[in-house]
C-alpha cells in the first residue's frame, strides 16, 4: 500500500510539473482583432487605399501659375485600382490644357498642365486665369485655378532702386509697376518695415532709433514673384534690389513722402 501512494504521488507530481511547462511555454493562442497589437487588423485585411496629389514643390494645388509657354506638372500617387484613361480634365479656355503625360503601373502618374503662348516674343499682357476641373472617378474632383502668365517685367516707378525713409517712423509709400500675378519681399532688416500694401504700392517705415546721434541706416530689400519662394540669388525672373536709406534725422520726416496722389490705386 505504501508502495502504490507513492507511485501515485509521483505520477502527479509529474503530471503536473507537465502540464506547467506547456502552459510557460505557449500561452492560450489570441485571437485576430483589433484589440491584438500583434495581428492589428488580422491577416487578410487589405492595405489601406491611398491618394494624394501634388505639384513638384510637394503642395497641394488649388491654384497654378503657368509661365508663357511653359507646363505644370502634378504628380498623382495612389494604390487604388484606376485607368488614366478614364481621368477627365476640363477647363472654362481653351487655351488652358490638361492630360496624362507619364504613367508607372498607377502607382505614380503625371498630369501635365499647360497653356497656348500668351503674347509674343515682345509683348507684355497682363495675366489670364482660368479653372480646370480634374476628375479621377473615385478619388479625386477638384477644380483648381490656373493663372498664365505672359512676358513679365518688374520695377519701381521711373526704375528708381533706392528710396528715403523718414528717421521718425512715419512710412514712405513707392509705385511698384509690374503686370506679375504677384509679388513679394524679401526682408532680412530688422530695423525696417517693408510692407505690400497692395498690387502697386511698397510701404515702408523704419523703427526710431532710441539714440539720434547713432548713424543714419541704409539696407537693401528684394521684390520678386511668388512664383519663386527660395532665395533671391536662386530665382530666375524679373526681381528688383531696392536700396532703403534712412533720412537725415534733423530733416522733417514729412520731406521724405513720395507722393500724394497714389494714381496707381
Amino acid at each position: 500500500m505504501k508502495i502504490q501512494s507513492l507511485f501515485r504521488a509521483a505520477i502527479l507530481a509529474l503530471t503536473t510539473v507537465a502540464l506547467l511547462c506547456a502552459c510557460g511555454e505557449k500561452g492560450p493562442e489570441k485571437p485576430d482583432s483589433p484589440d491584438n497589437p500583434d495581428n492589428p487588423s488580422g491577416p487578410d485585411t487589405p492595405a489601406q487605399t491611398y491618394f494624394t496629389i501634388r505639384t513638384s514643390e510637394e503642395e497641394d494645388p488649388s491654384m497654378l501659375l503657368l509661365s508663357r509657354g511653359t507646363d505644370k506638372v502634378l504628380t498623382v500617387r495612389t494604390n487604388a485600382k484606376t485607368n488614366t484613361e478614364d481621368w477627365t480634365f476640363s477647363a472654362t479656355a481653351d487655351w488652358c490644357h490638361a492630360a496624362v503625360s507619364y504613367t508607372d503601373n498607377l502607382v505614380e502618374s503625371h498630369i501635365a498642365v499647360s497653356g497656348d503662348n500668351w503674347g509674343g516674343e515682345d509683348e507684355y499682357l497682363w495675366p489670364r486665369t482660368c479653372e480646370l476641373t480634374i476628375n479621377i472617378p473615385g478619388l479625386y474632383n477638384k477644380t483648381l485655378k490656373v493663372v498664365q502668365e505672359s512676358n513679365v517685367y518688374l520695377r519701381l516707378y521711373n526704375y528708381q532702386n533706392r528710396g528715403t525713409v523718414p528717421p521718425s517712423g512715419a512710412t514712405a509709400e513707392f509705385f511698384v509697376d509690374t503686370n506679375l500675378y504677384d509679388w513679394q519681399i524679401e526682408n532680412s532688416l530688422t530695423w525696417l518695415k517693408a510692407v505690400k500694401k497692395d498690387h502697386m504700392t511698397l510701404q515702408l517705415s523704419v523703427v526710431p532709433r532710441t539714440d539720434p546721434n547713432e548713424p543714419s541706416r541704409w539696407g537693401d530689400i528684394y521684390l520678386y514673384s511668388t512664383k519663386y519662394n527660395h532665395h533671391p540669388e536662386s530665382w530666375e525672373g524679373p526681381m528688383v534690389t531696392f536700396r532703403a536709406i534712412e533720412g537725415n534725422p534733423d530733416i522733417s520726416g514729412e520731406d521724405y513722402e513720395y507722393g500724394e496722389e497714389h494714381s496707381w490705386d
